[in-house]
């Protein structure tokens, strides 16, 4: 079954980071096809035209207003099933209870490790 991934984040070395490590067979026998925007409104054309399984996207998306919880709030208002995981250096508990009450399924912090972004598919592809 193939699997879409939307990478929302300002640098693009997130996007190389995360589908570079995704893609290895040891995560997963799931056909894997990412897919990146740097800003709400790029992500926003992708996830009204794909089927986008899962969504990793920057808290603060540098050069723009947008926010991943801007990311959120679409997806919810467009009643769409990917699952979002917010990647994120801000280290504010009452942020990450903020974006889970509003539906994201996972925090990351920057900077994370392999491990940590492998068991993040696993779990939340598992979900969808």
């Amino acid at each position: 079954m193939e699997r879409n991934i939307l990478v929302v984040d300002d640098d693009k070395c997130l996007y190389d980071i995360i589908s570079r490590i995704l893609i290895k067979p040891e995560v997963g026998k799931n056909n894997l096809k990412f897919f990146y925007a740097e800003s709400l409104e790029k992500a926003k054309n992708i996830l009204s035209n794909e089927n986008i399984d899962l969504v990793y996207t920057d808290y603060a998306i540098k050069g723009f207003s947008e926010t991943g919880e801007d990311v959120i709030n679409w997806i919810n208002k467009n009643k769409l099933k990917a699952k979002v995981v917010v990647t994120t250096a801000i280290t504010d508990s009452s942020l990450y209870q903020k974006l889970k009450d509003k539906g994201a399924s996972q925090i990351m912090r920057k900077p994370f490790n392999q491990k940590t972004l492998m068991n993040s598919y696993k779990t939340n592809i598992e979900e969808v």
